[in-house]
């Protein structure tokens, strides 16, 4: 049958919806657009400036085509920025109206809470810590104000030259008042970057409890067996329903430990690596309780060690997000994120050639000559890095040798 079909063309000029700093760098931005945009008109430099004197450097193509993440310097945390956008067109050749967008809050929008050690940590004059400031924008600071027998202390230059704070595994802790962006009662996601000194004790990280049922969740370390674990539940005895990690991590040094559950799938992650998973069906209510950071309302552990950032998202972060934070944290900290590298051994014109992945932080190459060693040499030979392969080559002797990487 004949049919008449009319075109409307698309005339409306796009917009900016947001632009947001990511939490794992102050040198990008994550600019959202109110529709798919001409990549050649957005990702052009010059068609972005900010105020207080930064500059955008690169622009690229994010994960949708309405998103672009801009390469800036380094943003100054505390200064409000502007972001004006000119000449960009969106792919019926409409032209963006040049206006300032103010820069506001974080990516990813699902953080609800975001401490570190390094910023917004108020002491008392005998050092004891009363107050972590949230870096989230949710106003959610985490206090103490029972007396020094319950706060926590700095250490400073804990892990990479940055402090933590520090929970002495009896009576630290601090708590952030029940709050409508802390009650998660569906998808989350938790980082926790921690060192402990011990498993002497159940070592609480994040807990939301009534007493010890989780509403919503419970985030610890047990001692009973070989687990970290996150709970879910309704603060109830008859809901409640947990997926435990598989391995426990070491203590004495720092690790970055997270969980992300989606729906009813929960993974668990240590140091970057996947370390458990499960499925978690059970019902899930907000008990209205504190986020107590360090312990749990019935206060049966306390986290014994050190932590030097936390996050907490109300949403399942995306492959791209969480390693983007996993790298972050890493970097920041000291913690070697994902498998550790391995040596080979190869011959090579009378030469034996010891190779390894080039991994993302720095490995020493050391040799000793029998084991257990009471002592091991570091390698002076010239290390060669090719197509992500770093390798050195000595010269064979009589005796035995043995080499490892050091980080």
């Amino acid at each position: 049958d004949p049919a008449t079909l009319t075109v409307q063309v698309d005339t409306v000029a796009p917009t900016v919806l947001s632009a947001t700093v990511p939490v794992w760098s102050r040198s990008q931005l994550r600019v959202i657009y109110s529709k798919a945009i001409s990549l050649a008109s957005a990702t052009t430099p010059g068609n972005y400036a900010l105020d207080n004197g930064a500059t955008v450097t690169a622009v690229a193509l994010g994960e949708t085509p309405n998103e672009f993440i801009l390469s800036t310097s380094p943003l100054t945390a505390g200064i409000n920025y502007s972001l004006t956008v000119q000449n960009v067109k969106d792919l019926f050749n409409n032209t963006i109206v040049p206006a300032a967008v103010p820069v506001t809050g974080v990516y990813p929008s699902s953080t609800v809470l975001w401490l570190k050690a390094d910023t917004g940590v108020w002491t008392d004059p005998s050092g004891y810590v009363y107050q972590w400031d949230d870096q989230s924008g949710n106003n959610n600071p985490a206090t103490q104000s029972a007396g020094q027998i319950f706060m926590p202390t700095v250490t400073p230059n804990a892990f990479n030259a940055n402090p933590a704070i520090h929970f002495n595994g009896i009576s630290n802790y601090l708590t952030a008042v029940s709050s409508p962006s802390l009650a998660l009662t569906g998808d989350l996601s938790f980082y926790v970057v921690a060192r402990f000194a011990d498993f002497n004790a159940q070592r609480e990280l994040l807990g939301k409890t009534v007493t010890n049922l989780p509403a919503s969740f419970d985030y610890y370390v047990a001692t009973n067996a070989n687990f970290y674990t996150l709970y879910r539940g309704n603060g109830s005895g008859n809901a409640h329903a947990a997926v435990k990690a598989a391995t426990l991590p070491s203590t004495g040094v720092p690790h970055v430990l997270s969980v992300v559950m989606g729906g009813t799938s929960v993974t668990h992650f240590l140091d970057g690596l996947t370390n458990g998973t499960g499925v978690l069906q059970t019902t899930m209510a907000d008990g209205g309780t504190p986020l107590d950071i360090g312990t749990r309302s019935d206060f049966v552990g306390f986290m014994a060690g050190d932590i030097a950032e936390i996050f907490i998202f109300n949403a399942a972060l995306t492959t791209a997000d969480w390693q983007a934070i996993d790298s972050y944290l890493g970097t920041k900290y000291g913690v070697f994120i994902g498998s550790l590298p391995t040596l080979s051994v190869a011959e090579s014109g009378g030469s034996i050639v010891l190779s390894w992945p080039t991994p993302s932080q720095s490995f020493t190459l050391q040799s000793a000559l029998a084991l257990p060693a009471s002592s091991w040499a570091t390698v002076t030979n010239a290390v060669v890095s090719t197509n992500g392969i770093s390798s050195v080559t000595i010269s064979p002797t009589a005796a035995q040798q043995f080499f490892r990487l050091q980080k």
